[in-house]
C-alpha cells in the first residue's frame, strides 16, 4: 500500500502541474504539458542546476512520466523560451536552470493545492484515522488505472501502462462510507482536484504514447450512444434525485456535442417488463397503512421502492397504479425532451448467436456478484446489438460511431478485459465520457459535481434488501398501524437479518417473520403497558390511604373550623349591633346639627337679605332727593324766567330784548320750557324706580 501512496500522490502531484486551477489548462498538446513537467523540474528540485538527463529522471521518479532526453533538449534550447531556461556550460556539462524571472513568475502562481492536501482536510474535518487517507487514496489510484487503460483501449493505444491496474477491488461498507464522504463532500476545488486526476489518465496516455490530445474535441461530437437501463433508471428518478438530475446534465451535454441518443428495442422490452414487474411487486405488497417515513428512515439505497414512498409522502392518494402512471409519463417525457429513439433493427439473427450471447453472459456474470444470469444475457444483447452496428472501417474512437453508454462498472471492466486492441471499447461509463467532454468544452462547478456523483460507489448488501423491507413493513403494518410499533419492529428485523447466517428468505418466511416480531413488539407493550397499570393501580390504593386519612384530618380540622366560624358569626353579631347603636346615636346628633345649621343658614341668608334690600332702598332714596331737588331748581329757574316782572332787572331786560323780536321769543318759550321738561324727566329715574318697585315687590314686599 505504501508504494501505491507513494505513487498516487506522485500522480497527484503531477496532475496539479498540468492543470491547476485555470481552465485554460485543459486540452494543452503534449509539447506545452512536458514544458510544464520541466518547468515544476527545475523549479521544486534541490538541484537548482541539472542536466538534461537529471531532468529526465526527476521526471521519472517524480511524476512516473518517461519523457526523452531528446524531447526535453528541444524544450530547452526552444527559442520561443529563451527568456526562461538559462544554460549553463562547465568542464564540457551542459546544464539548465530556470530564469530569475520565470522562477518570480511560478512562485506567484503556486496556489494550487494538490488532491492530496483535499485529503488530509477531509480527514482531519471529520476525525478520521489515518487508514481513512490511504482507503480515500487506494480507491483515487484505481480509478485513474482503470481510467488509465479504459483510454488506451478506447484510443487504441499499444504502449502498456508504467502502472498496474488494480479496477475491480471490492470495499466494506465502512470503507464505502468513507470513500463517498470525501467524493459527496461539498467542496468545488475538491470536485475539480478530482476530475483533474481522474481526466490526468487520459493526458498520461498520449504522453507515454507520443500522442497528441489537442485535437480530440474535434472527434467527440456526431455519436451514437445506446443508453443501457440503469441510465433511464437514474434519469427518470429511480434511483434518487441527485443522480436523476446529473444524469439529465450529462444527457444535456451529449445533446449539445450533437450525439444521438437510442434505444434498442430489447432494452426498452426490458425496462417496461423491468418496472411492470418491479410495480406487480409493489402493489402485490401494497398497503395503505404502512408508513413511508418509516421506509425512508430505515433505507440504505435507491431504487423503485424508495423512489414509490419517497413520492408517498405528502400524498392522500398513494396508489401504485398512480405511481405508475407517474413513472411511464416521466419516461415518455424523458424520450421526448432528449430525443431518444427506439430502434428496432436488430443486426443479428437471436438464433444464430445463442451460443456467443450465453458466453458473453457468462463472462459478464463473473465481473459482477450481484448480477443475475438473466441479467448478464441482457447486457450481452446490449453489447453485441451495439457491437455489430458498428461498420468494418469503424476501428478508432474516432472513426466508430456507436457506444453503449451504461453505469454498469463491472460492464465496463469486463469491456476493457475483453478488448484487443483491434477496435474501440463498447462500454462506456458517463464519468468516462464527461472526462472527455468537460476537458475540451465549458465548465461549471455543477458539472464537476455530476461527474463525481459517477464515481461513488454503491454500498454493499445491505442486512434487507428495499424490496423486503418494504414487503416486512407491509405485514408489520397489517399487525399495528402505529407509526412507533412499524419503526421499533423494523430496527429488530435488521438486527436479526444483519446477524442472521441465511441472509435470503423466502416471501412467505419473512411476513411470518414480520408479522411475529410485530406481535412479539405489541405484546412488548402490552405488557409494558400492563405494568404500568399495576404500577398506577398501587399507586391508586396508596394515595387511597392516604386519602382516607387526609379526609379524617380534614374532618376534625373542619370541627375546629366550624366552632371557630360560629365564634367568629357570635362576635361579628354583637359588633354589628353595637355598631347599629352607635350609628343611630351618631346620626341623632348628626340630625340635631344639621338642622341647627340650617337654621343658621336660614338666619343668615335673611339678614343678608334685610341687608340688600336695605341698601337698596337707601340708594333709591338718594337718587329720588337728588334728582327731585334738581328738578325743583330747574322748574324755580323756568318759572322764574317766565314770571320776571321787575323792570331794570337783568333777567327782565333779557326777557324783554326777547320778546322785542317775536320769532325768538317764541322759540325761547316754547324751547325752554320743552327743554326744562324734558331735562326734568330725563334726570328723575323713573324706570330704575319702576323696576325697582316691580321687582323688590314681589320678593320683600311692599316698598317703604
Amino acid at each position: 500500500m505504501m508504494q501505491t501512496n507513494s505513487q498516487t500522490q506522485s500522480l497527484f502531484r503531477t496532475a496539479a502541474i498540468f492543470y491547476g486551477n485555470d481552465p485554460s489548462n485543459y486540452g494543452n498538446s503534449n509539447v506545452r504539458n512536458i514544458q510544464k513537467l520541466v518547468e515544476s523540474c527545475l523549479f521544486h528540485s534541490p538541484k537548482k542546476e541539472m542536466t538534461v538527463s537529471e531532468i529526465s529522471e526527476f521526471i521519472r521518479t517524480n511524476y512516473l512520466l518517461d519523457i526523452d532526453d531528446s524531447e526535453i533538449t528541444s524544450i530547452v534550447l526552444d527559442p520561443c523560451y529563451s527568456d526562461r531556461y538559462i544554460q549553463l556550460t562547465d568542464l564540457n556539462v551542459t546544464q539548465y536552470t530556470l530564469s530569475q524571472k520565470r522562477r518570480i513568475s511560478i512562485e506567484s502562481t503556486q496556489t494550487t493545492k494538490s488532491l492530496d492536501s483535499y485529503i488530509d482536510e477531509y480527514t482531519h474535518m471529520e476525525s478520521l484515522a489515518c487508514e481513512a487517507k490511504e482507503t480515500i487514496m487506494q480507491y483515487l489510484y484505481g480509478i485513474f488505472t482503470s481510467n488509465l487503460e479504459s483510454f488506451r483501449k478506447l484510443f487504441q493505444l499499444r504502449k502498456a501502462a508504467s502502472i498496474a491496474i488494480d479496477v475491480n477491488k471490492d470495499y466494506s461498507d465502512s470503507e464505502t462510507k468513507i470513500i463517498n464522504g470525501f467524493l459527496l463532500w461539498d467542496n468545488e476545488e475538491k470536485d475539480q482536484a478530482v476530475f483533474n486526476f481522474a481526466s490526468y489518465a487520459l493526458e498520461f496516455c498520449m504522453i507515454t504514447n507520443r500522442r497528441d490530445s489537442s485535437n480530440i474535441n474535434e472527434q467527440l461530437g456526431l455519436k451514437e450512444f445506446y443508453i443501457d437501463t440503469n441510465i433511464v433508471y437514474r434519469a427518470i428518478g429511480l434511483n434518487g434525485e441527485d443522480r436523476k438530475q446529473r444524469t439529465l446534465q450529462l444527457l444535456e451535454k451529449l445533446q449539445a456535442t450533437k450525439c444521438k441518443l437510442y434505444i434498442s428495442t430489447e432494452a426498452k422490452s426490458e425496462l417496461l417488463v423491468s418496472l411492470k414487474d418491479k410495480f406487480d411487486k409493489l402493489r402485490k405488497n401494497h398497503n395503505p397503512a404502512v408508513k413511508s417515513k418509516v421506509f425512508q428512515e430505515f433505507v440504505t439505497y435507491d431504487d423503485i421502492y424508495s423512489a414509490y414512498h419517497r413520492w408517498c409522502v405528502g400524498r392522500v392518494n398513494t396508489s401504485v397504479d398512480l405511481f405508475e402512471a407517474n413513472v411511464l409519463a416521466t419516461f415518455d417525457d424523458l424520450r421526448k425532451k432528449y430525443m431518444i429513439e427506439t430502434d428496432g433493427d436488430c443486426p443479428f439473427d437471436r438464433n444464430t448467436k445463442d451460443e456467443l450471447l450465453n458466453k458473453m453472459a457468462s463472462d459478464i456474470k463473473s465481473h459482477s456478484k450481484r448480477k443475475t444470469p438473466s441479467m448478464a444475457l441482457r447486457d450481452a444483447l446490449n453489447v453485441l446489438w451495439v457491437e455489430l452496428k458498428r461498420l468494418p472501417n469503424q476501428i478508432s474512437v474516432f472513426s466508430a460511431k456507436h457506444f453503449l453508454l451504461s453505469s454498469d462498472k463491472g460492464l465496463r471492466y469486463w469491456d476493457i478485459a475483453r478488448n484487443d486492441g483491434n477496435s474501440p471499447r463498447i462500454v462506456i461509463h458517463p464519468s468516462e465520457w464527461l472526462s472527455l467532454i468537460l476537458r475540451y468544452s465549458h465548465r461549471t462547478a455543477d458539472d464537476f459535481k455530476s461527474f463525481i456523483s459517477f464515481l461513488t460507489l454503491r454500498n454493499n448488501e445491505a442486512p434487507m434488501s428495499n424490496e423486503e423491507l418494504n414487503i416486512a413493513i407491509s405485514s408489520i403494518a397489517e399487525i399495528s398501524e402505529d407509526i412507533e410499533v412499524q419503526k421499533t419492529t423494523c430496527e429488530n428485523l435488521l438486527r436479526i437479518s444483519f446477524n442472521r447466517t441465511e441472509k435470503n428468505l423466502t416471501e412467505s418466511t419473512l411476513r411470518d417473520l414480520a408479522k411475529v416480531e410485530a406481535e412479539r413488539e405489541l405484546e412488548k407493550r402490552l405488557k409494558q403497558a400492563n405494568a404500568e397499570k399495576e404500577q398506577i393501580s398501587e399507586a391508586y390504593d396508596t394515595l387511597a390511604d392516604e386519602n382516607s386519612t387526609l379526609k379524617k384530618d380534614i374532618s376534625s380540622q373542619k370541627i375546629i373550623a366550624e366552632n371557630r366560624i360560629n365564634e367568629l358569626v357570635l362576635q361579628n353579631a354583637k359588633l354589628q349591633q353595637d355598631s347599629s347603636n352607635s350609628k343611630q346615636t351618631n346620626q341623632a346628633k348628626i340630625d340635631e346639627l344639621e338642622k341647627k345649621l340650617r337654621r343658621s343658614e336660614d338666619e343668615r341668608i335673611r339678614i343678608q337679605k334685610k341687608h340688600e334690600r336695605d341698601e337698596s332702598n337707601r340708594i333709591l332714596r338718594n337718587w329720588i332727593i337728588a334728582r327731585c331737588l334738581i328738578a325743583a331748581i330747574l322748574g324755580s329757574a323756568v318759572v322764574f324766567y317766565l314770571l320776571a316782572s321787575k323792570e331794570g332787572d337783568w333777567l327782565y331786560n333779557i326777557k324783554a330784548w326777547i320778546n322785542c323780536r317775536e320769532e325768538l321769543a317764541t322759540f325761547v318759550k316754547d324751547g325752554l320750557t320743552a327743554i326744562f321738561g324734558l331735562a326734568a324727566l330725563c334726570i328723575f329715574p323713573w324706570i330704575p324706580l319702576f323696576k325697582k318697585i316691580f321687582s323688590k315687590s314681589a320678593s320683600l314686599g311692599s316698598f317703604d
